[in-house]
Parts: structure tokens; C-alpha cells; sequence
């Protein structure tokens, strides 16, 4: 079982899009405990529950840390030991609000499946990734605006990044979803990189489903 902190670095990594997340946003979550964070990291990539890239800047939470997270959450000796503050217990809030259901092992086991299934068609991306907006729009409030780096790192590496590509543009040219122009809120080259840049259009960082 992780530990209280390794719980809470999940959790936060989770909240932040939980692929190719700057390692500095998630030690940010954690001020003056970077020693602390950075153990717990380690211990993480030790035991597969994170991955890094780009020699270690970039942290990813794999699906076996998704299963590590829900089931040191759902476990009867879990709780935190410290004061958290509002952010961490309104990021749990989401997180409990994000799973379908506390029920069953079976009903877990089948949930862990579903994540970890590659998309190997158009027809299953648009119904992911139809969920995927609904679920983030929803649980993080934003205002029908959903950020396509967002979707992409929630999907994670389940298709190709070109095969994402390709669907997302197929979603516009088939009047669901609007891609729009501008750039992300902080300008973070990663995020920039995460949406979607065609010859045509330009960059594209936000989509907004349409009244089909």
C-alpha cells in the first residue's frame, strides 16, 4: 500500500491531467516538502505507479497508479495525517466525483480494463472522447471550453498521437466539436504541444462541443 504522501502525489499528478505533467507544477502543489515529494516520486517510478520523461521533468500516472490511487482512497486504515487545505480536499472531491462507483472488486477490475483498452477506431475515440469532455467541462467548470491538451493526457497513450490528431479534426468536420484558436492560459510549451496545430488552421487549443 502507498504511503499517506505517495497518496496525495497521485492524487495531485491525477488532478493535473495525470500525462506528461511538469514535474515543477506537481512539487508546487507540495511548498517547502520537495524532499518529501521527491522520495515519494521515487518511490513511485520504482514500483510503476508513475513514469518520467524527458530525464525526469515530465511525469505520467500509469494505470496501475490509477489503481494504487483508488484503492489506497477506498481502503479502511487510509486517512490523511495532516491538515490538507481546501485544494487537496477539493481535488479529492473531484476524484470521487470522477469514479463511476465504489462498489465491487469485480466492478473495479472491469472499470481498470475499460482505462487501459486501446482505441482502435474512430466510432470508440468519439464516444471516449465525447465522455472525456463531459467528465472534464463538468468536474473542473470550464465554461464549455474543454483545453485539447486536457483530453489528449486524459486519454493517454491508448492511440497514437497522430491517430488523435486525425480523429479530433474527423469530430469537427463532422459538426461535434469546434476547435478553437488562441493558447493555453499559462503558455506552457508542453500544453501548446498536447493540442493541435494544422497548416490550415493554426493552432487549436480549446473544443467546444456543438448542438448536434
Amino acid at each position: 500500500m502507498a504511503t499517506n504522501f505517495e497518496v496525495r502525489l497521485l492524487l495531485v499528478l491525477w488532478d493535473l491531467g495525470g500525462t506528461s505533467v511538469r514535474k515543477g507544477e506537481v512539487n508546487n502543489r507540495f511548498s517547502g516538502k520537495g524532499s518529501q515529494a521527491n522520495a515519494a516520486c521515487a518511490s513511485l517510478l520504482k514500483i510503476g505507479a508513475i513514469e518520467s520523461s524527458e530525464k525526469g521533468r515530465l511525469l505520467t500516472l500509469t494505470s496501475s497508479g490509477k489503481m494504487l490511487l483508488s484503492r489506497s482512497l477506498a481502503g479502511d486504515d487510509f486517512k490523511f495525517e495532516a491538515q490538507i487545505g481546501a485544494k487537496m480536499a477539493n481535488t479529492l472531491l473531484k476524484w470521487l466525483k470522477y469514479q463511476p462507483s465504489v462498489g465491487s472488486s469485480a466492478t473495479q477490475q472491469s472499470q481498470d480494463e475499460l482505462v487501459s483498452k486501446a482505441i482502435d477506431s474512430y466510432e470508440m475515440f468519439k464516444s471516449i472522447a465525447l465522455e472525456t469532455y463531459h467528465r472534464l467541462n463538468r468536474d473542473f467548470n470550464l465554461d464549455d471550453l474543454v483545453p485539447i491538451y486536457r483530453i489528449r493526457r486524459d486519454i493517454g497513450d491508448r492511440l497514437k498521437r497522430q491517430d488523435f490528431n486525425l480523429w479530433l479534426l474527423q469530430m469537427q468536420a463532422d459538426d461535434i466539436f469546434q476547435l478553437q484558436g488562441g493558447s493555453v492560459s499559462d503558455g506552457d510549451a508542453q500544453k501548446i504541444e498536447d493540442s493541435i496545430t494544422t497548416e490550415l488552421s493554426g493552432l487549436r487549443c480549446y473544443a467546444t462541443l456543438l448542438n448536434t
